[in-house]
C-alpha cells in the first residue's frame, strides 16, 4: 500500500510539473509575441522582455531537473 502511495505521488508531482512546464512555455511565447510588437511599433524596451523570457528560461531548465 505505501509503495502505491508513493507512486500516486510521484505521478501527481510529475503531472503538476508538466502542467507548469506547458503554462511556462504558452506565457514565453506571449512574452515573445508582446516583444515583436513593441519592435513594430517603435517602443524601446531596453531589453527587459528578454530578461523575462531568460527567467522563464531558467523556470522551465530547473524543472527539467526535477522530472527526471
Amino acid at each position: 500500500l505505501t509503495e502505491l502511495l508513493n507512486e500516486i505521488d510521484d505521478i501527481i508531482e510529475s503531472e503538476k510539473i508538466r502542467r507548469i512546464k506547458n503554462n511556462i512555455r504558452k506565457q514565453k511565447r506571449e512574452i515573445q509575441r508582446i516583444e515583436q510588437y513593441c519592435k513594430e511599433l517603435g517602443i524601446d524596451t531596453n531589453h527587459k522582455f528578454e530578461l523575462i523570457s531568460e527567467l522563464f528560461q531558467e523556470v522551465f531548465n530547473t524543472l527539467e531537473g526535477e522530472s527526471l
